[in-house]
């Protein structure tokens, strides 16, 4: 437009005011329109002004301040309403924190030094059983009010990025406890509204605070404002509220784009889906309760036939019979009896439900064989498939979990080092976890892959260990206590059954351990 009017003022002739000219100059095809647009994507007509008329061009925060406490009260309904979205939740949320967890490591930061030294060696191999046994044993019940085990803490932490997007626990210290060798740092889960519906929004001393969040210039959180409830437990209409450091918050969502302050809902984006599914269920029952309520009907089949009129009735018009909530009815003479066939459900009913439920589980890779709970239409290669695409999002959740629980575990082992309870570290160490493997769908196939990985050395056992979420150092003593007990049967029976074992996996290692033997057995021989 500003261009047009541009072009109007810069004309010489007399056209621009009373019209074109006789003698008008060449126009170059298609420079206007490169000129307005690069895109037609970017084109606003009547055909897709309705369509994009959403799109306001703002931030994520922008548009969080406003929507997200709406979205955040709508997903809590669909979850706790809906027994698909329900268990599609429960089942992402077991997929990643496992049935008991993750099994915490200790792991020097710097291996390699490790491996210069054999007393060295012996010092972190003492500290490290130790201080993962403290870790493990806190883990059972790090609740603030000794209400929940830390497994129900972490998939409640998974729940909220469905409901809420927005996981929140802070970090105290629980003075009453007084009892020695006991940690005193504690876990305190907190619900998301309490956050993030504050609506405190504007600058106090030069930090802003936007949904709850103090923030600095740059966008990094100086503190939570936490919601207090009152007696009753309510928290949505409470004005008073509690300040606390971002340093003892654990807060974790997913971050979509820079400078984000917080997490959407995971299940946004399939809140309308979930409407449409909905309605098509009532509506598909409606129309099937009617068509069994009302079962028969009346076709006049002759123009002459008695008709009803106010209060009288012919002889003979109708009877009928109660059959539970429809009616057994005779027709009189001259009708003919017709059963309605509602139609409903239709033959596209399940495919379409299908389709439907699979766009709300896109959003974190999961399939429709574990949305809806069914594999009995999927093939073992289109099973495995969506299975490794789902494990994959199940790894990036996992290793999110503990890129923000690790620190606060750190804590924990610092402050067990303080209280005596294991030795004080030697080197640099940082927190591991092993996450429970997924069922594979085949372990048949599965286990010749794992030989065929061993056989080539292309995996370690102690990798397929960590795959299974079983730790090495309680392998290596399961397996040592297995060979001793076969030893007692008979002497030499359990090493004959390791040896076998491995030769069965990893021949190539066996037959150098034999030839290294046979080089030692010839030598002493030589001698």
């Amino acid at each position: 437009m500003f261009g047009m009017i541009a072009r109007m003022f810069s004309r010489r002739d007399e056209s621009a005011l009373f019209g074109a000219a006789d003698d008008q100059e060449p126009v170059v095809a298609g420079v206007e329109e490169i000129s307005l647009r690069r895109w037609d994507a970017a084109d606003t007509h009547r055909l897709n002004a309705s369509q994009f008329e959403g799109a306001t061009g703002q931030t994520i925060n922008e548009d969080l301040v406003s929507s997200l406490p709406v979205l955040m009260a709508r997903c809590a309904y669909e979850a706790s309403t809906n027994p698909t979205i329900e268990g599609m939740i429960d089942t992402h949320a077991i997929d990643i924190v496992g049935p008991d967890g993750p099994q915490w490591q200790v792991l020097a930061r710097e291996p390699v030094r490790l491996l210069k030294s054999k007393r060295l060696q012996g010092q972190f191999k003492e500290y490290a059983q130790a201080a993962e046994e403290v870790l493990q044993d806190w883990f059972k019940l790090p609740d603030l009010n000794g209400d929940l085990s830390g497994v129900e803490i972490l998939t409640m932490d998974c729940n909220q990025q469905w409901t809420a997007g927005n996981s929140v626990v802070q970090i105290v210290d629980d003075e009453s406890i007084r009892q020695r060798n006991t940690i005193r740092l504690r876990w305190h889960p907190i619900h998301a509204e309490r956050v993030f519906s504050n609506r405190l929004h504007g600058l106090t001393d030069g930090t802003r605070v936007t949904l709850g969040i103090e923030r600095t210039k740059s966008g990094k959180k100086k503190r939570y404002h936490v919601l207090e409830a009152d007696e009753y437990g309510h928290f949505s209409g409470s004005q008073k509220y509690e300040s606390v450091p971002a340093e003892y918050i654990i807060h974790r969502y997913r971050s979509r784009e820079p400078g984000q302050i917080c997490g959407v809902p995971m299940l946004a984006s399939a809140l309308p889906t979930i409407a449409d599914i909905r309605q098509f269920d009532k509506l598909t029952m409606e129309a099937a309760k009617l068509g069994a309520t009302f079962g028969i009907v009346f076709e006049d089949k002759f123009p002459d036939s008695p008709q009803k009129n106010g209060a009288r009735k012919p002889a003979g018009v109708l009877s009928s019979v109660k059959a539970g909530i429809s009616q057994i009815l005779t027709a009189p003479k001259g009708k003919a009896a017709v059963q309605v066939d509602p139609k409903h459900p239709g033959n596209n009913y399940v495919d379409f439900r299908n389709e439907r439920f699979r766009d709300v589980g896109r959003s974190t890779q999961m399939p429709l064989m574990i949305v809806r709970l069914g594999a009995e239409d999927h093939s073992y290669s289109s099973a495995r498939f969506d299975a490794q695409i789902y494990q994959r999002g199940i790894r990036r959740d996992q290793s999110s979990i503990l890129r923000k629980y690790s620190p606060s575990l750190m804590d924990v082992l610092r402050e067990a080092e303080l209280a005596g309870m294991i030795p004080m570290r030697p080197l640099q160490i940082e927190i591991g976890a092993i996450f429970s493997r997924l069922p594979h769908v085949d372990p048949a196939k599965e286990a010749r892959a794992r030989e065929s990985d061993l056989s080539t050395m292309s995996a370690s056992l102690i990798d397929i260990w960590a795959e299974d979420g079983m730790r090495p150092q309680e392998m290596v003593a399961k397996l040592k206590m297995t060979v001793e007990s076969l030893n007692q049967v008979k002497d030499g029976f359990g090493d004959a059954w390791l040896m076998n074992n491995m030769k069965k996996t990893n021949p190539v290692i066996i037959d150098m351990m034999d030839q290294q033997e046979a080089n030692a057995t010839s030598t002493e021989l030589a001698v």
